[in-house]
């Protein structure tokens, strides 16, 4: 749950304020860029809210929330690697930080998956 509204709150903040991050990062993404994942993020943090609410009977849809973590660190981490030497401080801050707290929602997701894989096992057994 706690990641639909980081969701949420990221998908809100990069549409409304998308020109000034790209003016603050330097470099990376552009604004319209910006704009688009910022629209992305919001339906994803509905599906966050949807899947956290019961995750043992949406085990397909926490893997999914998984996948989508996983593909959002790689194309965060090349972001930073071709831009790095142009992001200005702020944009190698944000970038770097939102890349690290997305892989720490993955690792509490992928926590959360483990410990009731073995339930919906079970519950089809």
């Amino acid at each position: 749950m706690i990641d639909a509204a980081l969701a949420a709150g990221m998908g809100s903040m990069l549409v409304a304020l998308a020109s000034p991050l790209r003016a603050l990062a330097g470099a990376g993404l552009s604004a319209d860029a910006l704009r688009l994942v910022g629209l992305f993020l919001l339906p994803w943090a509905a599906h966050n809210w949807f899947t956290g609410r019961d995750v043992r009977g949406r085990l397909i849809h926490g893997l999914v929330q998984c996948a989508g973590d996983l593909l959002w660190i790689a194309l965060s981490l090349a972001l930073c690697v071709e831009h790095w030497a142009a992001l200005s401080g702020i944009g190698r801050l944000l970038y770097a930080s939102q890349t690290v707290v997305v892989a720490l929602v993955l690792a509490t997701k992928l926590r959360a998956l483990v410990s009731v894989r073995p339930t919906a096992a079970l519950a089809s057994a």
